[in-house]
């Protein structure tokens, strides 16, 4: 058992942190600023188990991460989590709790993760079409309320290092496609 604070980094933007700074629409540099909360983590006879270990990537795009990894075969069952701010900043989602987190599940192996971007895609757009409330959006919303709702999200450690220090719930300036997060 061991409690990890990696505190505030400096990382490559490069790989997936590339990624998800190009689908946040975020000005692009050689690198990117990290603050991770603590997180809480057990080894036993090679698997890894993590709790929620949530992290904002330049002051803007809040995420979470959790599960399990295998050390031995080197394989993963974790899920990513977007958060009700990202939510809002990104793809301009409002009126979603503070906790809200769409998750995505990360399966495979270390060398090749496979993210289920499809089923995140379809959260989303549940959520901007409930977001409209009207027309094809409420038959759309009524349909799947109930596929967009994860139960098993494990709670935030509050407070987070950032919380007082930034506003992670901007304006959205922008009206993206949502497609564009998963290019």
């Amino acid at each position: 058992h061991m409690s990890i604070d990696l505190n505030k980094m400096i990382v490559s933007n490069s790989g997936v942190i590339r990624t998800i700074t190009s689908l946040a629409k975020m000005r692009s540099s050689n690198t990117v600023g990290l603050w991770f909360n603590t997180v809480n983590i057990q080894i036993d006879q090679g698997m890894l188990f993590s709790d929620r270990l949530d992290f904002l990537i330049n002051d803007f795009v809040h995420l979470c991460l959790w599960g399990k990894t295998n050390l031995v075969n080197r394989t993963l069952r974790m899920n990513l989590g977007v958060t009700s701010d990202t939510l809002y900043s990104v793809f301009g989602i409002q009126n979603l709790p503070s906790d809200y987190v769409i998750k995505i599940p990360i399966k495979g192996s270390f060398e090749k993760p496979k993210i289920d971007a499809a089923g995140a895609s379809a959260k989303i757009l549940a959520l901007s079409a409930f977001q409209s409330g009207e027309g094809l959006g409420a038959i759309i919303s009524g349909v799947i309320s109930q596929f967009q709702k994860d139960k098993d999200i494990p709670p935030p450690k509050r407070p987070f290092p950032w919380e007082g220090k930034v506003k992670t719930r901007q304006e959205s300036n922008q009206q993206g496609n949502i497609f564009d997060f998963f290019k």
